[in-house]
């Protein structure tokens, strides 16, 4: 069970990664803040810990969120494309969710991280929050 969500930015991979990799450059799109070395948290009750990290490719972190039972993983990947690169995000563990929560807590993420994506890509192409 798992959630994922692609986009393409009309932008070479190294330029996203850069927006994946460098805190000053996440916070253009996304309002995180990092507290600890590979601990951050977005503001609103989200928080995790950077996993993995294959340089200029994936970034996996946990993510939870205040009340949740247990933690999620999530994947950024890039893939390069003609002009541009695919951009993957997809958020796994949701097994252990209560059933009656599940559906609701996944919707929600979906949103969530299509939002993000979006605010990417048009940041990374030059065009502002979107």
């Amino acid at each position: 069970m798992k959630i994922k969500e692609k986009i393409y930015i009309h932008c070479p991979m190294h330029i996203v990664w850069n927006f994946l990799n460098k805190e000053e450059e996440m916070k253009k799109w996304w309002p995180v803040e990092f507290k600890e070395e590979d601990i951050f948290d977005d503001r609103s009750g989200f928080s995790g810990h950077i996993i993995t990290v294959d340089k200029g490719r994936n970034l996996s972190f946990s993510w939870i969120c205040a009340g949740w039972p247990c933690e999620t993983t999530v994947t950024l990947r890039s893939y390069p494309e003609p002009a541009g690169t695919i951009l993957e995000v997809t958020q796994t563990g949701w097994e252990d969710f209560p059933e009656e929560e599940r559906e609701n807590v996944m919707s929600y993420s979906e949103t969530y991280w299509y939002g993000l994506l979006k605010n990417l890509k048009s940041i990374a192409e030059g065009r502002g929050m979107a």
